[in-house]
């Protein structure tokens, strides 16, 4: 039987916040312990996933946008909850021609501050084109961006089969992605219903690169996945 895919809910309650990544328990750096405002303190793997920009005309006005997002999961549970999301149409800052004020803020602010608050380095991709690699190399040569992060080259699977990942999770109730993100995702769907939708590919390259190797203890010795130290 085919089951229809569902969208990214928000309906759950509203977890508690992360007030310390304290160490890593794994020597590759793809877990990290981290406590909460409650009291919990438990160990989590976190998985990034990036949209980077593209162009579209909407309307008569171009637009150029990308998206990313910061999951984690309980390693415990498997439970997987979305941590920060950002829309972004640069890798670096962008400053006025004198270079007095800041234009836009580029992602390498939103990177910097995921491995600084969660000790977050690994952000799974699937693009084609030369704009990506170019933005690839944006990320390189960022002398601001230390350490630099880890890219992931998801798989993509067959047509629908992606989506799959999303409503499985949010059938068993393993998922809170907040109603920021789902609004997002939403106004996307709304906009351009026939483009490409930024938050959510970008959302689902960080659950496949999860939900592909599901974790277990050996995992902390071994990872099949492809990876890119940029």
């Amino acid at each position: 039987m085919t089951t229809t895919p569902s969208r990214p809910t928000a309906k759950q309650a509203t977890p508690p916040s992360v007030t310390a990544a304290l160490f890593r328990n794994d020597t590759r750096g793809r877990t990290v312990m981290l406590r909460f405002d409650d009291g919990e303190f438990s160990e989590w793997r976190t998985m990034g996933g990036i949209a980077f920009p593209f162009s579209e005309l909407r309307g008569e006005r171009m637009r150029t946008e990308g998206y990313a997002v910061l999951l984690a999961q309980k390693l415990k549970s498997g439970f997987v909850r979305l941590f920060e999301a950002r829309e972004f149409t640069t890798i670096p800052h962008v400053l006025s021609r004198d270079g007095s004020a800041l234009v836009s803020e580029g992602l390498v602010s939103w990177l910097l501050s995921n491995h600084s608050r969660y000790l977050a380095a690994r952000y799974a991709w699937y693009e084609q084109g030369v704009f990506n690699e170019t933005y690839r190399k944006h990320m390189r040569m960022l002398a601001d961006l230390q350490p630099k992060p880890r890219l992931i080259d998801v798989a993509w699977p067959a047509e629908g089969q992606a989506e799959q990942v999303l409503w499985m999770l949010n059938n068993e109730r393993r998922l809170y992605l907040g109603p920021e993100f789902v609004a997002a995702e939403k106004t996307w769907s709304i906009e351009a219903p026939d483009k490409p939708n930024p938050p959510r590919h970008a959302l689902l390259c960080a659950l496949l690169a999860l939900e592909s190797k599901p974790w277990r203890e050996e995992s902390r010795r071994v990872d099949g996945a492809r990876e890119t130290l940029i």
